[in-house]
C-alpha cells in the first residue's frame, strides 16, 4: 500500500485545522459567545475572582474621588428623614489632608540622553500611567510615534463586561491605609499621594530626572507607606542590556506608632497593553507568570486571555475557582505579540529565619480580567494582582520590599538575563505536535532567530536576504535528499502503468498485491517515502520560521519591496471593501504567489495517478490546497517569502538535476512477468538473472516489516482454514 498518501492526509489535516481557526469564528459566531458579568474593580481585588456585580447598583469607591460616603445606599436618598438621623447619629470625620496632582516623567531626555524608555508617572495611586520605548527601531506600525507598551487609552471604560474605572500599573493598595480612606470615599488607588523632591546630585544644582519618590501617611498618622521609581541611564544604549528597559520599585512601610502593627499590600501588574493589527495579530494578550524553583530554575506559565475569561465565566457560574499561583514568582506580567511587561519580586527564595522553606513575600498572585466582549471572543482585556503576605511591623520599624519591572522588546538576549527566555512562546503545533521531529519546534524556532539575527548582525544582511539565505542553507543541506527524490519521482512515472496492471492483476487479494507491490518496489529500487522525506523534514523548519516570525520583534517593520513589515501582511494595497466572511481589507499578493507555486511544484512532482481512487485522491488535494491557501492569506511575507523561495528552489533543483545527473531517470523497467500464481512476483525478483543493488538499511526494514505481515496474515488465514476442516472428537 503506497504510504504517500498517509502523508498527505497528515498534512491536509493540519491545513484544514489552520483553515478552520481562520473561519470558523466568522462562519458560525454562535459558537463563540460565552455569558459575560460585570466586576467591580474594587470587588476584584477583595471578594472572589469572578464574583458577580451589577452596574446598576454597584457602587465602587476606588473608582472617582467625587464618591459620597455618607450615601452608599441610593434607594435611601428620598427618605430625608432617616438621612437626617444618619448625619446626627455619624460622628464628624476630620478633614483629609490632600495633595497636588502631579505628573512627573522619567527620562525625559530620550534616546539620545541614554534612556531607552520613558516612564510617566502619576501622583494618583503613585502609579505608572504609561511607557514609551525610545529605539527608533520601535514605534508604531505607522512609524509616526514611539511604541508604548503599557498605558494605552482603552476604549471599554463604562462598557457592560468592563471594570468600573482602569487601574493603573503598580497601583499599590494598604489594607490598613484604606481601611481609614474609605469613609472619605477614595482609596490608595485614587487619592494623589505627595511627591518628593529627589536629592540634588552633587556638585550641580540638577535635580535627578531618573528617580521619583512618592509617599502617603495615614489619616490618624500611624502609617505611611513610600514608593520609589528609578530607571537607568545607559552610556551605549545600543547595546543589548536588559537594565536599559528596567524600572526600580521600591516599596517602603513606616510604621509611625508606638505599637506592633501588621498590614497587606497590592501590587496591580500591567495595564494598557496594546494588541497591534487585531485582525491579522497571531496572538492577543496573554498572562506570563514564571514560578521559582528551590534549584535557581523557572517553571513557565501561559495563560490567555480567553482562557482567563473563560475560568472567570466558570467561576460566575458556580464551578471552579480562577486559578491562582501561590508558588515563589520569579516573575508575572502581561505581553503581547512583541512586547511585555513584567514585575520581578525580589528575594523571593530567600530564608531568613532559616526553617528550611523560602520567606517568600508575595503570597500568590491571581488573574484579573479588566473587559471582556459578548460579539467578540478575543477581544478581551487582562492583568493580575500580586497579594502580599502579611507584613509585621514592630513599633517605629520600616519594611522595604523591592521589585524590577521589565517595559521593553521580547529579544532573547534582553530576556535570558533575567531568567525570563520562556516569555517567547512559540506555541505548539496542532495534533502532531507531540510527534518527533515536530516536537523540537520550540528548539527549530530559537535556531532560525539566533541565525536570522547572526545574518542580519555579522553579515549586514538585510532580514529579507537573510531569510532567503535561511532557506539556500536548508533546502542545500537537503539536496541530497532532493536528488533521490527526483529520481524517486521519475520513477514513480515510468513505472506507473506497470503498478497499476499489479493492482488489477491483485485486485480481490489485497494481501497478494502488497506482497507483489513491495517485490516490484524493491526490483526497481523504488520507495514511495523517499518522495516524502524531504517535505517532512522541512515542516519543522517551516512551523519553527512561523514561530520565529511570530516572536522576533526585529523582524517586525522589515522592510522588502513592497513589504513594509516582514512580520505582518505584505499588504499592496488597501482594498476597496471588506472580503466577506473572512474580514479581509488588504490585497496580499506573496500569500498568492506562494500557494501557486507550492501547487505548480506538488503536481510537477506527484507522479500520474494509476487508479481512480488515485485521480480523487489528487483531486482533492488540489481543492485541499486550495482551502489551505485562504488560511495562508494572512500569514506572515516573510513566511510566504520563505515558500516561494523555497518552491523556487525545487523548481531550479530539478533543471540542475536533469542537466548534470541524467543517469537517474533511467527507463528500464522491471515488470510483474513473473507470472499470475500468488507472489510470483516476490519469487521473481530473487531468482531473477538481474539482482537491484545491494538495499539500504531503510529498505530493509521495510521489506522486513512487509515479510512480517505478510506471514502473520498467512498463519492466520491457515488456523482458520484448519478450525474449519477439522472438529475434536467428542467420547
Amino acid at each position: 500500500m503506497d504510504n504517500r498518501k498517509y502523508i498527505y492526509w497528515l498534512v491536509l489535516s493540519v491545513g484544514f485545522y489552520l483553515l478552520w481557526l481562520n473561519i470558523a469564528p466568522r462562519f458560525f459566531p454562535g459558537m463563540f459567545k460565552p455569558k459575560v458579568e460585570v466586576v467591580d474593580a474594587e470587588g476584584a481585588e477583595e471578594a472572589e475572582p469572578g464574583a458577580e456585580e451589577n452596574l446598576d447598583s454597584a457602587v465602587d469607591a476606588s473608582a472617582t474621588d467625587e464618591s459620597p460616603a455618607a450615601n452608599p445606599n441610593a434607594e435611601n436618598a428620598g427618605d430625608d428623614s432617616a438621612e437626617a438621623a444618619a448625619v446626627d447619629a455619624a460622628p464628624e470625620l476630620p478633614e483629609l489632608k490632600k495633595h497636588d496632582h502631579k505628573t512627573v516623567v522619567l527620562g525625559e531626555g530620550g534616546y539620545d540622553k541614554g534612556f531607552l524608555i520613558t516612564v510617566t508617572l502619576t501622583s494618583t495611586g503613585a502609579a505608572v500611567e504609561s511607557v514609551d520605548l525610545n529605539d527608533p527601531r520601535y514605534t508604531t506600525l505607522d512609524r509616526q510615534q514611539k511604541y508604548r507598551v503599557i498605558g494605552n487609552k482603552v476604549d471599554w471604560e463604562g462598557l457592560p463586561g468592563a471594570l468600573l474605572r482602569e487601574p493603573k500599573t503598580f497601583e499599590t493598595p494598604v489594607d490598613l491605609i484604606d481601611a481609614q480612606l474609605k469613609p472619605y470615599g477614595v482609596s490608595l488607588r485614587t487619592v494623589d499621594w505627595q511627591y518628593k523632591q529627589p536629592e540634588q546630585q552633587a556638585g550641580d544644582g540638577d535635580t535627578h530626572h531618573d528617580v521619583a519618590i512618592f509617599s502617603y501617611l495615614s489619616p490618624d498618622e500611624q502609617l505611611e507607606v513610600v514608593k520609589t521609581y528609578r530607571i537607568h541611564h545607559v552610556a551605549n544604549p545600543a547595546e543589548s542590556n536588559p537594565s536599559e528597559y528596567l524600572i526600580d520599585v521600591k516599596l517602603s512601610l513606616i510604621n509611625h506608632s508606638a505599637k506592633a502593627q501588621e498590614a497587606i499590600y497590592v501590587v496591580q501588574g500591567p495595564t494598557g497593553t496594546h494588541v497591534e493589527n487585531e485582525t491579522y495579530a497571531r496572538t492577543q494578550r496573554e498572562l506570563k507568570i514564571g514560578t521559582a524553583t528551590t534549584s535557581g530554575g523557572v517553571t513557565p506559565v501561559n495563560l490567555r486571555s480567553t482562557e482567563v475569561r473563560t475560568q472567570v465565566q466558570k467561576a460566575e457560574d458556580g464551578g471552579d475557582e480562577v486559578e491562582t499561583w501561590v508558588e515563589p514568582v520569579r516573575y508575572a506580567g502581561v505581553d503581547v505579540q512583541y512586547f511585555g511587561a513584567l514585575i520581578f519580586p525580589q528575594d523571593q527564595l530567600l530564608d531568613t529565619d532559616k526553617d528550611g522553606k523560602p520567606d517568600q513575600t508575595i503570597d500568590f498572585v491571581e488573574p484579573l480580567l479588566l473587559y471582556s466582549e459578548k460579539e467578540n471572543k478575543r477581544n478581551c482585556d487582562v492583568s493580575l494582582l500580586m497579594h502580599s503576605r502579611p507584613v509585621k511591623l514592630a513599633a517605629g520599624a520600616t519594611q522595604d520590599y523591592s521589585f524590577q519591572m521589565f517595559v521593553g522588546p521580547k529579544r532573547p538576549d534582553l530576556l535570558a538575563p533575567l531568567g525570563a527566555r520562556d516569555v517567547i512562546h512559540f506555541g505548539t503545533i496542532p495534533f502532531i505536535g507531540w510527534l518527533p521531529p515536530f516536537s523540537l519546534n520550540p528548539y527549530v524556532a530559537h535556531f532560525v532567530m539566533w541565525l536570522l539575527a547572526f545574518l542580519h548582525d555579522t553579515l549586514a544582511l538585510p532580514y529579507a536576504l537573510s531569510i532567503i539565505a535561511v532557506t539556500i542553507i536548508v533546502r542545500g543541506a537537503m539536496f541530497p535528499l532532493s536528488v533521490r527524490q527526483a529520481a524517486q519521482a521519475e520513477k514513480m512515472k515510468i513505472l506507473a502503468p506497470e503498478m497499476k496492471k499489479i493492482q488489477e492483476k491483485y485486485k480481490d487479494k489485497p494481501e497478494e498485491y502488497a506482497r507483489a507491490i513491495s517485490a516490484f518496489n524493491k526490483k526497481n529500487g523504488t520507495n514511495p517515502l523517499y518522495g516524502c522525506l524531504p517535505m517532512l523534514l522541512q515542516m519543522p523548519i517551516f512551523f519553527g520560521l512561523y514561530g520565529a516570525l511570530g516572536q522576533a520583534v526585529d523582524l517586525r517593520l522589515a522592510q522588502f519591496l513592497w513589504v513594509d513589515n516582514l512580520a505582518g501582511q505584505d499588504a499592496l494595497f488597501h482594498l476597496p471593501f471588506t472580503v466577506p466572511w473572512f474580514g479581509w481589507t488588504e490585497f496580499n499578493l506573496l500569500p498568492i504567489l506562494a500557494v501557486a507555486l507550492f501547487i505548480l511544484q506538488a503536481k510537477i512532482m506527484t507522479p500520474p495517478p494509476t487508479s481512480e481512487d488515485q485521480e480523487f485522491q489528487q483531486k482533492m488535494q488540489m481543492a485541499m490546497m486550495l482551502a489551505i491557501g485562504f488560511a495562508f492569506y494572512s500569514m506572515p511575507a516573510g513566511l510566504c517569502l520563505y515558500i516561494i523561495c523555497s518552491s523556487g528552489w525545487g523548481f531550479a533543483e530539478r533543471f540542475i538535476i536533469k542537466r548534470f545527473w541524467p543517469h537517474i531517470y533511467d527507463p528500464k523497467l522491471a515488470p510483474d512477468d513473473a507470472g499470475g500464481a500468488p507472489g510470483a512476483a516476490a519469487a521473481a525478483v530473487v531468482a531473477g538473472p538481474e539482482q537491484p543493488r545491494e538495499p539500504t538499511w531503510f529498505e530493509k526494514l521495510l521489506a522486513a516489516a512487509d515479510e512480517a505481515r505478510a506471514n502473520t496474515g498467512a498463519q492466520q488465514s491457515g488456523r482458520g482454514e484448519s478450525n474449519r476442516k477439522k472438529k475434536p472428537k467428542r467420547f
